[in-house]
C-alpha cells in the first residue's frame, strides 16, 4: 500500500513538473494554438479584404512585439491569450499615369494625390526593376496602399538605366545613379527635380510640401542620396546601407529595414553591419535614425492566399510542395535559400503540382512571398506601420523597436585607436588569426593585412573610412576619420 501511495505521489510531482501548456487564440489571422510559457510564437492577420489594409491588433496585446503590424511576434505568457486583427477601409482610388519629359528622355511616373495629404513619398524600385513594380507586386502595393490610407500622397518613377535599358555608367545593371548627389549631372536627381517641379506647376504640391522616400534595395540607397540631396523630411531605405558620406553630413532623419539572412552579393551580412552603422554615425550627430533587422518566420499554410485570386487549397498545395521537396523543416522554416528553390522547380517542375495549379501571375508573386518568409533580399510589408509612423514622426521614443541592435551585433572583443588618426591605428583584439581590411567611402579597398596589430594609414587621403575584422566567423566593420 506504501509503495502505491509513493508511486502515485512521484507521478502527481512529475506531473507538475512537465511544462503547462496556454491557448492562443488568433481571430481574423493564423497562428493559434497551445503553447509552453515562454515559446517565441508568429502571428498574422488574415489576407486583406478587398479597399482595406491592416489596422491593429487588439485583445490580449501586452504581449505582442508589434501590435501595429500585420505580422508580429509574441513570447507566450502563462496565460491565455486572445488577440483579433483588425482592419481599416479607405476610399477606392485610382492610380494615375503620365509620361513627363526629364533632363534627357520622358520618364513613367504613377502618381496619387488624394484631398489633404500629409505628404508626398517617393517610391524608388530597386536593380533590374522598374516603377512598375510598386504599383502591380504584392508586396510593394500593400505599402503603397496602406500609405494612400495613412493620408499620404505618393510619386512613382524609375532609373533612367531602366528607362533606356542601357547601361550608362557601365556597372553591369540597370539602376539609380547614387553619385555624384547633385541634380545637374547626376540625371536620376535631375529627373527628380524636374518631375517634383512639373507637379508643383501643375498645383498638386508646393515648394513647403512635406517630402518623404521610402526604396527598395538600389533605389534604398538612392533614396539615401536623394533625401539628403533635396532636404526631404525623411527616408526610409529597404535593404541597403547608402553611401558613407551620406550619412556623415546627412542632417534628414533616416531608417533602416534590413533582412536578417540577406544574399545580394551586395548586401549580406556585411551590408547589415554597415547600414547600422550608418544609423549610429546620424544618431551620434543628433540626428533620427532607427535600424530593423527582418527575420525568419515558418510558411504558414495561408501564406499565399495574400496573392490575388489564390484559394486555401492552392495556398496549401504550395506549402505542400515546400514539403515534399524537403525545403522546410518541421516547423515550416525554409531551409534553403529562396533562389535555389526557384532554380530546382524550374529544373524539375514536374515535382511542383501545387506551383503549376497557378496562373503564372500568381507563379510571378511566389518567389517575393517565400523571400519575405525567409527574410532575404525583398522588400516586406511586415514593418509598413512603423515605417509610415517614422516618417510622421521620426524622432518619436514611444515607438516600439523590434530586434534591438544587441540583437543584431554581438560584441567581440576588439577595438583600436585612435579616431581620428594621422598616422597609425592600434588594434586591441583577442583572435591570433584575423584580417583587416580599410574601405574608402566609395567601398574600395584601399588597405588590407593579416594579423597585423599596427596599421600604416598615414598615406591614406583625409575623409571617413571603414575598418572591416574578420576572425573565425566574426566579421566586425567600425567607421574612422583619417585626418
Amino acid at each position: 500500500m506504501k509503495k502505491y501511495i509513493y508511486t502515485i505521489l512521484l507521478s502527481c510531482f512529475f506531473g507538475r513538473m512537465q511544462a503547462q501548456t496556454y491557448t492562443l487564440t488568433v481571430n481574423n489571422g493564423y497562428g493559434s494554438g497551445t503553447y509552453t510559457a515562454g515559446d517565441t510564437v508568429n502571428i498574422w492577420a488574415k489576407e486583406f479584404p478587398t479597399n482595406t489594409v491592416y489596422d491593429k491588433w487588439t485583445g490580449d496585446v501586452t504581449p505582442l512585439e508589434m501590435p501595429s503590424e500585420w505580422h508580429t511576434t509574441l513570447v507566450m505568457p502563462a496565460s491565455n491569450v486572445n488577440v483579433t486583427a483588425n482592419f481599416k477601409a479607405f476610399t477606392p482610388f485610382a492610380i494615375a499615369f503620365d509620361s513627363i519629359q526629364g533632363q534627357v528622355i520622358k520618364k513613367p511616373v504613377y502618381y496619387y494625390f488624394p484631398a489633404n495629404y500629409y505628404g508626398v513619398i517617393y517610391f524608388f524600385h530597386g536593380t533590374g526593376g522598374h516603377a512598375s513594380n510598386w504599383i502591380n507586386s504584392l508586396e510593394y502595393r500593400q505599402m503603397i496602399n496602406q500609405a494612400v490610407a495613412d493620408s499620404f500622397a505618393f510619386i512613382v518613377t524609375e532609373a533612367d538605366e531602366a528607362t533606356t535599358g542601357i547601361d550608362a555608367n557601365g556597372d553591369g545593371k540597370l539602376r539609380w545613379s547614387t553619385y555624384p548627389i547633385d541634380s545637374v549631372t547626376n540625371v536620376d536627381m535631375a529627373n527628380i527635380k524636374i518631375i517634383t517641379d512639373s507637379f508643383i506647376n501643375r498645383g498638386y504640391m508646393n515648394r513647403n510640401t512635406k517630402r518623404f522616400s521610402i526604396g527598395m534595395s538600389n533605389g534604398g540607397a538612392y533614396s539615401a542620396s536623394c533625401s539628403y540631396l533635396f532636404g526631404f523630411n525623411a527616408g526610409i531605405s529597404y535593404c541597403a546601407q547608402g553611401l558613407v558620406p551620406v550619412f556623415a553630413a546627412s542632417t534628414v532623419p533616416f531608417q533602416f529595414c534590413m533582412a536578417k539572412y540577406d544574399a545580394n552579393e551586395n548586401v549580406g551580412p556585411v551590408g547589415n553591419a554597415n547600414a547600422l552603422s550608418n544609423a549610429n554615425q546620424l544618431k551620434s550627430r543628433g540626428i533620427c535614425s532607427r535600424y530593423y533587422l527582418h527575420d525568419r518566420s515558418p510558411v504558414y499554410p495561408e501564406r499565399f492566399m495574400r496573392i490575388s485570386g489564390v484559394t486555401l487549397a492552392k495556398s496549401q498545395g504550395v506549402l505542400n510542395d515546400l514539403v515534399s521537396n524537403g525545403m522546410v523543416d518541421a516547423n515550416h522554416y525554409l531551409t534553403l535559400l529562396p533562389d535555389t528553390i526557384v532554380s530546382r522547380y524550374l529544373a524539375a517542375p514536374s515535382l511542383f503540382p501545387g506551383f503549376n495549379a497557378l496562373t503564372p501571375l500568381q507563379r510571378s508573386e511566389i518567389p517575393s512571398q517565400i523571400k519575405a518568409a525567409y527574410a532575404d533580399h525583398q522588400f516586406y510589408s511586415d514593418y509598413n506601420a512603423l515605417s509610415l509612423q517614422f516618417l510622421k514622426h521620426p524622432c518619436d521614443s514611444i515607438v516600439t523597436v523590434p530586434n534591438t541592435i544587441e540583437k543584431v551585433q554581438p560584441q567581440f572583443n576588439f577595438s583600436f585607436y585612435p579616431n581620428p588618426v594621422k598616422e597609425e591605428l592600434a588594434l586591441t583584439v583577442s583572435a591570433s588569426d584575423f584580417s583587416i581590411e580599410i574601405i574608402n567611402a566609395l567601398g574600395k579597398v584601399c588597405l588590407a593585412s593579416e594579423n597585423q596589430k599596427h596599421i600604416d594609414v598615414l598615406n591614406l587621403p583625409s575623409g571617413f573610412y571603414l575598418l572591416k575584422y574578420k576572425a573565425d566567423k566574426q566579421v566586425i566593420l567600425r567607421r574612422f576619420v583619417k585626418e
